[in-house]
């Protein structure tokens, strides 16, 4: 039986190739674990992660200065690709991952002008 029949029509398929270099591991699964488990502890990997929440705070801080939508675009996708980088090296390490971050400015103003529409429950009237 051909899988593809199984499909749905919308899926896109893509295919990634690799160098046969970066196919192999670099050890025994029991050996890269208990190495990637360590990097949480090692200083210079804690620095990495520190200068990691450096760049995007600027990246940030950039984003509410900028007025080009074009370039607000690419800030946003650095500031993102920098959150990815930083949760994945944290979650393959056993460090914590931050589960929240500051609102953007735009993003501020619009939770402002939806809140006015919004009843709260339970929030003191003050």
């Amino acid at each position: 039986m051909n899988p593809l029949k199984k499909m749905p029509k919308n899926v896109q398929i893509t295919v990634v190739e690799i160098d046969k270099g970066d196919s192999r591991p670099l050890g025994t699964p029991k050996e890269l674990t208990g190495a990637i488990l360590g990097l949480g502890a090692q200083l210079g990997f804690m620095e990495i992660l520190r200068r990691f929440r450096v760049a995007r705070a600027m990246l940030r801080s950039r984003l509410e200065q900028s007025s080009e939508d074009e370039n607000r675009h690419q800030l946003r996708a650095l500031i993102e690709a920098y959150g990815f980088v930083e949760r994945q090296l944290r979650m393959e390490s056993g460090r914590p991952i931050e589960a929240s971050r500051e609102a953007f400015e735009d993003e501020r103003q619009a939770y402002e002008r939806l809140a006015q529409f919004v009843e709260f429950v339970g929030r003191n009237a003050n």
